[in-house]
């Protein structure tokens, strides 16, 4: 273990000790809410009488309502004013009643559903339900080297992320990646092959298993790391902070050259391979045991082969057309560094870089400068970048 992180583990508890504790139940739990720019209509994920040590049980569903024109006085007028469906009098309070009803009249019959609301002759009420679920891809023949885990052998521990769930098997934490819609279904086979080709590599996270369910790919899990991702280790060093004015929760610039050099060298494998990821960010890189990143993980949506090779059955072409470039990883690069030496990531604009130059060396300071301002085809190479950093972090070039 690097002897800093060592140093910044004796003060940090783990971020996610609340996982421990027994799953607790919901019958309603959210996931998230969307709303639009307008104000007129809400979309809520959430989960419905879904139990732990049965993963098959329950439902995800998605709840959609709108402005009412016609009924000013509309309970759905009333919500999108308070979108949180949590809160005392809020969605959940409302539908609950109407979902145990619908469930009981055998309306909810998948295991993803959209389901609309409304008023309609003065009733608040189901107007719509219809199967919102993915069509899950058949395990092909090409991923059958991998490890297959049955998805009735997963327990639920909780929620990581919209595409992700922190889950059990064989008593070890995992992450549970999954896809809770039709586009994301298609993009599952194309992820599971662009990780299985960079397994080799040190600095990206592996997958330990395939999940299946009745010939069906439902996802795959990979490792669960317990000082979650360099922004969830930031974030709980300042709470840390703040707790404790003595505790000492500054991170030495020479791990975060560490951490740099692992950025690098994370994205120069994937470049390695053509693809490119295009949705870099200080969440999609976590914290290993030893205190070195790993990159967490490819959104295929932005992930995918230089040429769409062997993707475009099931990536379509209009993703392949949007395709990112490796130019656009290395501005996101740029950005992380930046954020990696100020220890956060919010409000950074290249209008503000001149900040950065009295904080680093003049060395990093130009190479940030190189990837944010520059043309993208003057951009360095993540190869090139990576040669910068070691040569001057061996060097000793200290802040």
């Amino acid at each position: 273990m690097n002897a800093d992180f060592e140093r910044l583990s004796a003060v940090l508890r783990p971020y996610d000790a609340r996982l421990t504790a027994p799953w607790e139940y919901e019958t309603l739990a959210l996931d998230r809410w969307e709303i639009d720019s307008a104000n007129t209509f809400c979309k809520v994920y959430a989960t419905y009488r879904q139990t732990a040590n049965d993963f098959l049980s329950g439902y995800h569903i998605a709840v959609c309502y709108r402005k009412n024109l016609a009924f000013p006085d509309a309970l759905e007028n009333i919500l999108i004013r308070h979108p949180d469906p949590r809160v005392e009098g809020g969605l959940f309070n409302h539908i609950q009643p109407l979902l145990d009803l619908a469930e009981s009249n055998g309306r909810l019959v998948h295991p993803v559903n959209q389901l609309t609301f409304a008023t309609l002759n003065g009733k608040f009420d189901i107007v719509d339900i219809r199967d919102d679920g993915p069509l899950y891809p058949s395990f092909p023949a090409d991923l059958q080297h991998l490890p297959v885990v049955p998805l009735a052998d997963l327990q639920r521990k909780s929620s990581v992320s919209t595409s992700g769930e922190l889950v059990t098997w064989q008593d070890r934490l995992f992450v549970f990646n999954t896809a809770r819609d039709q586009q994301t279904a298609g993009f599952l086979l194309t992820q599971i092959r662009i990780l299985d080709k960079l397994a080799s590599s040190p600095n990206v996270i592996s997958i330990v298993g395939v999940v299946i369910h009745r010939h069906k790919v439902r996802g795959f899990l990979t490792p669960h790391l317990l000082n979650g991702s360099l922004f969830d280790l930031y974030e709980h060093l300042r709470e840390v902070r703040h707790e404790n004015k003595d505790i000492d929760g500054h991170v030495s610039w020479n791990l975060k050259m560490v951490w740099a050099k692992d950025m690098a060298k994370s994205i120069a494998a994937i470049h390695k391979f053509s693809f490119f990821n295009g949705n870099l960010g200080p969440y999609k890189f976590v914290v290993d045991d030893c205190g070195h990143l790993l990159l967490a993980g490819v959104r295929p949506l932005y992930c995918i082969p230089a040429n769409g090779a062997n993707c475009l059955e099931e990536m379509g072409e209009t993703v392949i057309k949007d395709s990112p470039t490796a130019a656009d990883d290395i501005f996101e690069l740029g950005f992380l560094l930046w954020g990696l030496v100020e220890g956060t990531w919010a409000d950074y604009s290249s209008r503000r870089l001149h900040l950065l130059k009295d904080k680093v060396p003049p060395w990093f300071h130009e190479l940030v400068q190189q990837f944010i301002t520059r043309d993208p085809g003057s951009r360095p190479t993540a190869i090139q970048v990576l040669q910068v950093i070691e040569q001057q972090h061996n060097s000793k070039c200290v802040l």
